[in-house]
């Protein structure tokens, strides 16, 4: 079934080519950028924080997201912003008429066959402390993955070279460099997604449930790829201590699973476990505003969580198969992660019991200017574009 999936997805990308390769001959305006995220199902992440940005401070732009999911376009227009479904008449001709495509994952996060000579600026999804891109070792498609990777993946539409990447840091830059090798420029001016951690909170339809609690836990473990054995973090030892401890001291414990997994049937039934997928609450930054302390493995969300100056601990009982089988992290996990890292619930649970204070070590607001990131963007591509 895998095969056919990527089999059937590359076909698409076959037949896609001559509207691909027409879309090259269209002239296109430097006042329209066109945003999109997740292979255009969501808005989130920082092509969200961006493309608002955008739109709020740059009147002489025509910024516009685009999406394939109706309730999506709905919601950003119902924001005030402007939306278009990516694969509809209207949504083309944006696509076609933009001299930008921002997005987080690939070209078909807005609509890779209209993105022909248009830029094509990678914003990411993550600070990557896991291994992505090429240096990842996932092989997908088995002993063919790096022959497409190699020569394939660049020639279709929808993995056509990023002109530009944008990510956190240099440290960060120098990871993606190697991740996306015939990619263009890559700097790292920083993420718009931190605006969502240090701007004005919006309300979510979980606020209710979790008012109810003195304090909230958040729990946001990362994807696993090449380790075939299904990972279930609720069978780990000592998870009975654990809901003990947020029993007793009235603590809700959040548990976010990455988009691509799901643990429905595995959480266990508590009142002080709540289980919140993409779909409820699409932005991970609104999870974190409303957080306490955070629990993760080797997902990047400990580096968007440490803008807020609280604690984060790290469970990840299956380190040694994920450093050695599935696609592995750049540098020492110990060294790089800077975190309490924890083999099982009991070990957690006993953590807190013995540091009381935890849950309320909040330092002072991050040094982090609202906006930066997202300014240092735009004047970086408006340099790229040229002079209008």
């Amino acid at each position: 079934m895998k095969y056919i999936y990527y089999i059937t997805r590359l076909f698409r990308q076959v037949v896609g080519m001559p509207v691909y390769l027409a879309s090259f001959v269209f002239r296109r305006s430097k006042e329209v950028w066109v945003f999109g995220e997740w292979h255009g199902k969501r808005y989130a992440d920082n092509a969200k924080y961006l493309f608002e940005y955008v739109s709020r401070n740059h009147g002489n732009i025509h910024a516009v997201w685009m999406s394939t999911d109706r309730e999506v376009i709905a919601r950003v227009r119902g924001d005030g912003f402007h939306a278009c479904h990516s694969r509809s008449w209207r949504g083309a001709a944006m696509c076609l008429k933009a001299s930008v495509h921002f997005v987080t994952h690939d070209a078909g996060d807005t609509n890779e066959f209209f993105s022909g000579g248009s830029l094509l600026v990678n914003l990411t999804h993550g600070t990557p402390l896991k291994r992505i891109g090429n240096d990842a070792r996932y092989a997908r498609l088995g002993m063919l993955t790096s022959v497409f990777d190699t020569y394939g993946a660049t020639v279709i539409p929808r993995k056509r070279r990023f002109d530009i990447i944008s990510c956190a840091d240099n440290i960060a830059a120098r990871r993606f460099a190697t991740a996306f090798p015939s990619a263009g420029k890559v700097t790292g001016p920083g993420y718009p997604r931190w605006d969502g951690l240090v701007g004005s909170a919006k309300s979510l339809p979980i606020d209710a449930e979790l008012g109810r609690f003195s304090h909230v836990i958040s729990y946001l473990p990362t994807v696993r790829f090449c380790n075939q054995r299904p990972y279930d973090p609720f069978a780990i030892t000592g998870l009975y201590d654990f809901m003990d401890y947020l029993q007793r001291n009235d603590v809700l414990f959040l548990v976010r699973t990455h988009p691509t997994v799901s643990f429905e049937n595995k959480v266990p039934r508590s009142e002080n476990i709540m289980l919140v997928d993409s779909h409820l609450v699409p932005d991970t930054c609104d999870i974190l505003r409303r957080t306490d302390l955070l629990v993760t493995d080797y997902s990047s969300v400990m580096f968007d969580y440490a803008m807020l100056r609280r604690p984060t601990l790290l469970l990840a009982p299956d380190r040694e198969v994920y450093l050695r089988e599935d696609v592995g992290i750049y540098g020492d996990y110990s060294t790089d992660s800077l975190h309490p890292i924890f083999d099982d619930w009991s070990q957690l649970s006993g953590y807190l019991q013995d540091n009381s204070d935890v849950l309320d070590r909040v330092q002072d607001a991050p040094a982090f200017v609202e906006g930066e990131a997202s300014r240092r963007i735009v004047k970086y591509v408006q340099h790229a574009l040229g002079p209008s």
